[in-house]
């Protein structure tokens, strides 16, 4: 089982909601599930789009890794973390990232699949640039590979995005709609607002 590197759980907030509403129909814990879910999806967005724009400001590649990677064809040699981008869509790097439920909350973690050049899972290879480390190359010398955390960085700018006080509004307008109108739409509504274009990041797997 991989190690969560992102555990959203509820917040107090939420708990004070549902303690204002104790009877609420299962259904509603759908709106809560999707707010929760919302900010995992946002850290796998950001991760996969600050990759492929090269927005998080990782330490600049080496000129020998740029033009190694120039010779392959590779497009973007420069941006760090990007090799052949979507084309092998599951397996590479930008495109690691995994998302299962749990009790109480979701969590993201890189995949224990090969990466697209069955050298290495991605899981270790996610470890080896997200922390930095010195490898052996040829004839036994030392390479550093700096530290390029870009998974923490994207979850620093999902959680920027987070608006606790809009989202607990959102959900009591949702929860007091349903209780006045008895119109599950509402609570709908408030599901697909929290979820709107994120469903697509939402990979699972091993």
């Amino acid at each position: 089982m991989p190690k969560p590197f992102v555990d959203v759980k509820f917040s107090n907030n939420y708990e004070n909601l549902k303690n204002e509403f104790p009877n609420l129909p299962k259904v509603a814990v759908k709106v809560f599930t999707a707010a929760l879910k919302r900010d995992a999806l946002r850290t796998m967005k950001d991760f996969k789009e600050g990759i492929k724009e090269n927005s998080f400001g990782l330490k600049r590649l080496s000129d020998l890794t740029i033009k190694k990677k120039e010779r392959e064809g590779l497009p973007k040699p420069t941006y760090p973390l990007y090799g052949v981008g979507d084309e092998s869509k599951r397996q590479s790097y930008m495109n690691m990232l995994r998302i299962k439920e749990q009790k109480q909350g979701f969590v993201v973690y890189p995949s224990k699949e090969k990466h697209h050049s069955e050298k290495i899972t991605l899981n270790r290879l996610w470890n080896v640039h997200e922390h930095g480390m010195i490898i052996k190359g040829r004839g036994g010398a030392l390479i550093r590979i700096p530290p390029r955390p870009a998974l923490r960085k994207a979850l620093e700018r999902a959680m920027r995005q987070r608006n606790m006080k809009e989202t607990s509004g959102i959900i009591r307008t949702a929860i007091v709609l349903w209780i006045k109108y008895r119109d599950q739409s509402y609570l709908n509504k408030a599901q697909a607002y929290f979820l709107k274009g994120l469903e697509p990041y939402a990979v699972v797997g091993r």
